[in-house]
This record gives C-alpha cells, structure tokens and sequence, in this order.
C-alpha cells in the first residue's frame, strides 16, 4: 500500500508521449506543474527517444516523492466483430521498439530524479479510474477542466498526450494510493 503523494512525476510513454510533475498543495489543489512532450529521432529500427535531449529538456525538474509509467503494453485492439479475446494490433517489432522506448524513458526518469523504482499502472485501469474511455479528446477537455493552472500547455489539439500524463499524476494522486495490486518496479 502506497501513501498519497503530493510530488508525482506520471509518464505516457509512447513514441508521442509526454512527462508531467505534479505538485499539490495540503488541499489538493495543483499548485506546480511541468509538461514535457516526449522527444524522439530517426533510428535505423524507428523512432526512438532522444535521451540527450530529454535530459537536457527536463534538467531541474524537482523530485518527486512518487513516480508512475502507464504500461507500454497496451497494443491491444478492441475485440473484433464475432471475437470475444482482443488481438494484438501491432508487429512484434513494433512492440519491440515500444519496449526499447520505455527502457530509454526510464533511464532518463532514472538520470534525472536518482529514484530507481517506480510503479506502472495499465491504461485501462487508470482510465476506468477516471471515467475516461480511449478517446483523447476527452482527455483533453477533463484536463483542461482540471488542470486550468495550465491552460496554455493544452491549447493544441494535438496536446491530447501532455493531457494524458497530466491525468495519470491526477490518477496517482487520488487513487493509487489506495489500490494494491500496482506493479513495482
């Protein structure tokens, strides 16, 4: 069981992922917030994080008392029409680059907090959570809504993913502390 944590660092680790930090005062209320979009380059497998730019770019973001990824292995498809398993969605060197890509995202998590330990969460779980579905501009708008202390970071449409890691520290916030069954790094 984890204590609720008013400093939390909450990573959407995707190819066009983002970095939020959190930090709530003794009510709640965000009073700090830092957004980094996920930085990536041309690899002979793929896209892949830029680790020197993304520590370059978060350099002097405060610790955090908790850090949390969603899980890169949501590659699943919704069931198809007369199939009641979903299928997987995407190549195996796909979900090989996807895994490369979160090793890089915790190494710079890693270099730049000095905390080796984290939690996951699967996206299906914190979305239930939050009453949010795969639709990202719903993550959008409840991000807005929530967090209005950073209304000029979400003003593009395209800024549905900074949204996403803003809602996952929401997530971390209120409600995994609450909940056991977190995977541990």
């Amino acid at each position: 069981m984890l204590n609720q944590s008013s400093k939390i660092l909450a990573i959407d680790p995707g190819i066009h992922g983002a970095i939020a930090y959190v930090e709530r005062d003794d009510r709640g209320k965000p009073v700090q917030i830092c957004l980094q979009d996920v930085f990536t380059r041309d690899h002979p497998y793929g896209r892949m994080v830029d680790v020197d730019r993304m520590l370059k770019e978060l350099d002097g973001v405060p610790e955090p008392d908790l850090i949390l990824f969603e899980e890169p292995f949501a590659v699943y498809s919704q069931p198809m029409y007369g199939r009641r398993t979903p299928q997987i969605s995407t190549s195996a060197h796909t979900m090989k680059v996807s895994l490369v890509n979160f090793g890089r995202l915790q190494t710079v998590i890693e270099k730049i907090t000095r905390i080796d330990s984290w939690y996951t969460v699967p996206p299906g779980v914190w979305k239930k959570a939050m009453n949010l579905t795969s639709n990202k501009q719903t993550s959008l708008l409840l991000a807005r809504n929530r967090f209005t202390i950073a209304e000029d970071l979400l003003r593009r449409t395209k800024d549905h993913d900074r949204a996403e890691a803003l809602l996952l520290a929401e997530y971390a916030h209120w409600h995994l502390w609450e909940k056991s069954y977190v995977n541990s790094s």
